[in-house]
């Protein structure tokens, strides 16, 4: 009895292991470049690429970052009873290696905060070597929930 039960718990502990280590693979697949771009174009956001970003545009040469997509999606927001259509903006940087990665995260985190009053709903997220930066509705989607 007591062997069936060490058994059942080695099983139980690699199926475990197994379910998580696919979780972490499909988070990996989920954010390469054709899933992110895929996701925002089915949402109705436009994309395009750039060569630099307003948060890593000084010390960018120091640093490898491969590809950076900029995106857009007009929402529409209530303010005092009027509708109005406002553009929201989304930045995604795809860095070579993970001091890059950090870089980049770093520089976005500190441009929303200097610019607190006009980048009203930004936030920065990083998943692995892929930064986002931008509206949150925008980013969630690109995060793919």
């Amino acid at each position: 009895m007591k062997k069936n039960r060490i058994a059942l718990s080695i099983i139980c502990v690699l199926m475990i292991c197994v379910l998580l280590s696919s979780l972490t693979a499909c988070m990996k697949i989920g954010m390469r470049q054709e899933n992110v771009e895929k996701k925002l174009t089915e949402n109705g956001a436009t994309i395009r690429y750039e060569r630099n970003t307003p948060m890593t545009k000084d010390g960018q040469s120091d640093h490898k970052l491969e590809d950076l997509i900029y995106s857009t999606k007009t929402y529409t927001e209530t303010v005092d009873g009027v509708e109005n259509e406002v553009e929201k903006e989304l930045y995604v940087i795809f860095a070579g290696d993970d001091a890059s990665a950090a870089w980049a995260e770093e520089r976005c985190k500190s441009y929303v905060s200097e610019n607190v009053e006009t980048l009203v709903g930004w936030e920065t997220y990083r998943y692995d070597r892929v930064v986002l930066c931008g509206y949150y509705k925008l980013l969630a989607v690109a995060r793919g929930y």
